[in-house]
C-alpha cells in the first residue's frame, strides 16, 4: 500500500487576499489538511532567498560556539533552552530563542552568546521569526474563519509567544547503526512551522500508523498543529506524531518556530461544542502542560525503563501518549526503614509469610523487630521499663516498654502478633 503524501499548499501573497476566491481556496485546503493528518507543506515566499540563507547561517554560527556557550542560554520553561546530545539522540542538539519576534527577546540571546556583538545574526533572526509568524496568523485566522470562532482566536493570538529553536543533527557513523535522530512524538505547542535546508529526513505518521517521508522543497515551511491546538479545537485538529530518521552522509540542519499561549488558559471555544462533539478536554494552562509532559518525558527515558504505560491529565489531549516506567516487580519481602537511620543498621526485613500457628509454649522473635505478647490483662508498666533505643533517634520516638505478662501455664493460649514500625516516606 502506498503511503499517502502531505498537502502541498500554495501560501503565497497573491493566494492571501482575505475573502479572495483564492484565499477561500487555501483555507479549504489548510483545514483539511490540519484535521486530517494534523500537518501540511505551505510554499511561502515571505521569506526572501537572502533571509534564507542569512538564519542558516546565522544557524551555523551558533552551533560552532563551544559547548561552554552554548550552555549559557537556560531556561525555566522545558524545551526553551540549550539542549546537547544524549545516550537516547546522540544525533540531535538544538538551542532556542525565548521570544524571538521581539527585539528585546533576540538581544539577549544575542548578547549571551556573543558579548562583543553580532549584529549579523540579530538581524537576520529577529527578521526570520517576524516572517514567520504572519504564517501562523494567517494559518489561524483560516482556522477561525472555518469554525467561526474569530474573537477566541483574535484573543488566541493576542497571547501567542514565539520560540525559535536552531536544530542540528549529526550524520550517523558508519559502525553506529542507529538513524535516529529525534525520537517519535507530539509537540508541545500550541503550533509549529518547521523549515529545513533541504535534507531530508523528517517523517509524519498518519492515523492509520503509517510514517510519511516529507521531502523539503525550495522556500517551504511545514505547518504542523501542536498538543494544545489539537485540545483547543476540542479534537477537531490532530496533532501528529513524527519523528526525524537520519540518512545519507548531510549534516541536517532544521529551523522550528514553536508557538506558545501565555496568561490565558486553554478553552474549548462554545461554537466547538455541541451534541456531537461533547468536550473532551478540560480548561489548563499551556505552561504548566508544558512542566507535566516534561516530567513524564523524562522519566520515559530513563535508561533502565523498558515498558511505556499510557497515563492521561484530565486536561491533556487523548491521543497524546505520555510514557511512564513500570513499577519494580513485586518480592517477598518489605523493606522497612526509618528516615533518621543509617540504612547498613536500620533497614528491618519484614517477611510477608504467615508464620506458623502459635503455641502456648512457643514465642517467634525477630532479630530486629520487637515481638509483643498479647495478654488478656497485662499488668501496668513498671517504674523501671526495658528502653530500646537507638543512639540517632529521639528517646519519643524509639522507647518501647515491654510490659511481661504473667508466667506461661500449660493451659494458657498466647497469640502473638508482630508489630514493625510503620515505614515512612
Amino acid at each position: 500500500m502506498t503511503p499517502p503524501k502531505l498537502s502541498v499548499i500554495d501560501f503565497s501573497l497573491k493566494n492571501l487576499i482575505p475573502n479572495s476566491s483564492s484565499w477561500n481556496t487555501t483555507c479549504s485546503e489548510a483545514m483539511h489538511a490540519l484535521e486530517e493528518h494534523g500537518v501540511f507543506i505551505a510554499t511561502y515566499d515571505g521569506v526572501s532567498q537572502e533571509l534564507d540563507d542569512a538564519i542558516f547561517l546565522a544557524s551555523r554560527d551558533v552551533f560552532d560556539l563551544p559547548t561552554k556557550v552554548k550552555v549559557l542560554s537556560t531556561s525555566d520553561t522545558p524545551y526553551h533552552a540549550y539542549s546537547g546530545k544524549t545516550p537516547i539522540m546522540p544525533l540531535y542538539e538544538s538551542i532556542g530563542i525565548e521570544n524571538a519576534t521581539t527585539t528585546e527577546g533576540v538581544e539577549f540571546f544575542t548578547k549571551l552568546m556573543w558579548p562583543s556583538g553580532n549584529e549579523n545574526f540579530g538581524k537576520s533572526t529577529l527578521m526570520f521569526s517576524k516572517a514567520v509568524a504572519e504564517l501562523y496568523q494567517i494559518v489561524m485566522r483560516m482556522v477561525a474563519k472555518s469554525y467561526g470562532i474569530k474573537e477566541q482566536c483574535e484573543t488566541l493570538l493576542g497571547s501567542s509567544v514565539q520560540n525559535l529553536r536552531f536544530m542540528k543533527y549529526l550524520c550517523p557513523e558508519e559502525d553506529e547503526g542507529n538513524p535516529l535522530g529525534m525520537l517519535p512524538h507530539t509537540d508541545i505547542s500550541f503550533m509549529t512551522i518547521l523549515h529545513d535546508k533541504q535534507v531530508k529526513g523528517l517523517q509524519i505518521k498518519t492515523k492509520e500508523g503509517q510514517w510519511i517521508e516529507v521531502d523539503p522543497l525550495p522556500s517551504s515551511f511545514i505547518v504542523m498543529a501542536g498538543d494544545v491546538c489539537m485540545a483547543w479545537s476540542n479534537g477537531r485538529i490532530h496533532a501528529p506524531c513524527h519523528r526525524v530518521i537520519m540518512q545519507g552522509n548531510q549534516e541536517r540542519y532544521s529551523l522550528g518556530q514553536f508557538t506558545f499561549i501565555r496568561g490565558l488558559d486553554i478553552q474549548i471555544p462554545q461554537k466547538l461544542i455541541d451534541e456531537d462533539h461533547p468536550p473532551q478536554f478540560k480548561d489548563f494552562d499551556h505552561y504548566n502542560y508544558n512542566q507535566l509532559k516534561n516530567l513524564l518525558t523524562n522519566i520515559t527515558h530513563h535508561p533502565t525503563n523498558t515498558t511505556h504505560h499510557h497515563l492521561h491529565h484530565p486536561s491533556l489531549p487523548p491521543t497524546t501518549t505520555h510514557h511512564y516506567p513500570p513499577p519494580p516487580p513485586l518480592i517477598t519481602t518489605t523493606r522497612l526503614h526509618h528516615r533518621s537511620l543509617p540504612p547498613a543498621t536500620t533497614t528491618l526485613t519484614h517477611h510477608s509469610p504467615k508464620p506458623p500457628p502459635a503455641t502456648p509454649i512457643t514465642t517467634y522473635h525477630h532479630p530486629t523487630i520487637t515481638t509483643h505478647l498479647n495478654h488478656p490483662s497485662p499488668p501496668p508498666a513498671t517504674t523501671t521499663p526495658t528502653h530500646h533505643h537507638h543512639p540517632s533517634l529521639p528517646p519519643t520516638n524509639t522507647t518501647t516498654h515491654h510490659h511481661l505478662p504473667p508466667p506461661l501455664t500449660k493451659t494458657t493460649t498466647h497469640h502473638y502478633h508482630h508489630h514493625p514500625p510503620p515505614a515512612t516516606t
